[in-house]
């Protein structure tokens, strides 16, 4: 019998059925137990339901469930323990050769950790969100291992510290160039600190999540490339002051939009959709040659979240339409991105498209290389 796994995942607040021994394949199945940008985190009841239910569903489709993680969120037990207080010296888990400092600076350590989220920023090799780095990766930057509560809870204020700190100054969130580690995207806190701070409407699906994700990345990129730099000049943009900046527009993108939107007749190449659409640059405007810029063969009519994944080198298309997608990207049920889609009709599919499209694959391949399995 076929096997599979179920998940049941606490910081997503859901509970999950994969195709696989370890988990690995396909999804079957997901629900979602709680808003995952609200602060109410599901009781054993739920979790137990939850678990019920990815239970009765792997029988219906005839798989032998072989692996449950996260079971312990049944247990009562385990929700009282995380309301008692802690022990410093039980909860602490051995470090190995990074021991976590026993006492911390907070000013000092938000300046040292402003200053790797800054230098990330400018960083032109994560300019294609594929190189951003984890949670853990950043933390041990300052000296925290992340293997305590209290190591977690100290990182995550002081993100939201840095990022409360860049609103106020009408700067994009810089915490959004940190992601997780299996998703490659931020975590919840990260879209409850944008619902708290007006960026991002609360109750947004998880599409509008990823599109918010992308654009936040571009606002990010686009901000600190027109930042100073130098000696001193580091997060001199706070409230009070002034920026100069000089800005940019693309010539000729309009055109190309109209030109995109008529070889398309107004639909979505994939989905056959027709609102919020976007004109697609294949090859990126800023690798362009400057006729390629323009050339309506260089572009798909995509929806916001094909085009944000497809913009993140996430997912490409073959010789004959059919979709492909990024060796670390599995993406979520809910974002609806099949490995049965393709470019629809194909007729629209010229060789010039193709063209591009060979280079936007390869592109993609190099580039999921650099991501760590």
């Amino acid at each position: 019998m076929r096997k599979a796994c179920i998940n049941l995942n606490w910081t997503a607040k859901n509970a999950e059925l994969r195709a696989g021994d370890q988990g690995s394949g396909k999804w079957l199945y997901q629900m979602q137990l709680e808003d995952l940008l609200s602060d109410h985190w599901p009781g054993p009841e739920k979790w137990q339901q939850a678990l019920d239910t990815c239970l009765g569903k792997a029988e219906e489709l005839r798989y032998e469930v072989s692996r449950i993680r996260g079971k312990s969120l049944t247990d009562p037990a385990w929700h009282e323990s995380r309301k008692r207080p802690r022990d410093s010296k039980s909860s602490s888990k051995p470090t190995g050769d990074r021991p976590v400092p026993s006492r911390r600076v907070p000013q000092l350590d938000l300046k040292r950790l402003r200053g790797a989220l800054e230098a990330i920023a400018r960083d032109p090799r994560t300019q294609q969100a594929l190189q951003l780095p984890h949670y853990l990766s950043l933390a041990t930057r300052i000296g925290l291992s992340m293997e305590t509560d209290d190591d977690r809870n100290y990182f995550f204020r002081l993100l939201d510290e840095i990022s409360r700190q860049e609103h106020s100054a009408g700067a994009p969130l810089l915490s959004v160039l940190v992601t997780r580690e299996d998703s490659h995207m931020p975590g919840p806190g990260f879209f409850r600190l944008a619902v708290n701070v007006g960026r991002l409407a609360r109750g947004t699906s998880e599409e509008g999540q990823l599109e918010f994700f992308s654009q936040e990345l571009r606002s990010v990129y686009a901000h600190w490339s027109s930042e100073p730099q130098g000696p001193g000049s580091l997060g001199q943009h706070r409230p009070g002051g002034d920026v100069k900046a000089t800005g940019s527009r693309r010539v000729g993108h309009y055109r190309f939009k109209r030109a995109v939107e008529r070889h398309w007749e107004g639909r979505c190449a994939i989905t056959g959709g027709t609102q919020l659409l976007r004109a697609a640059h294949i090859r990126p405007w800023a690798q362009c040659e400057p006729d390629q810029k323009t050339d309506p063969d260089n572009g798909l009519l995509l929806s916001p979240t094909l085009d944000a994944a497809f913009d993140a080198f996430l997912l490409s298309f073959e010789e004959d339409g059919s979709i492909v997608f990024a060796n670390h990207f599995n993406p979520d049920p809910a974002l609806h991105l099949d490995g049965d889609m393709c470019v629809t009709p194909l007729a629209k599919l010229t060789a010039g498209h193709r063209e591009y499209l060979r280079w936007h694959r390869e592109e993609m391949a190099r580039l999921s290389g650099l991501v760590s399995p």
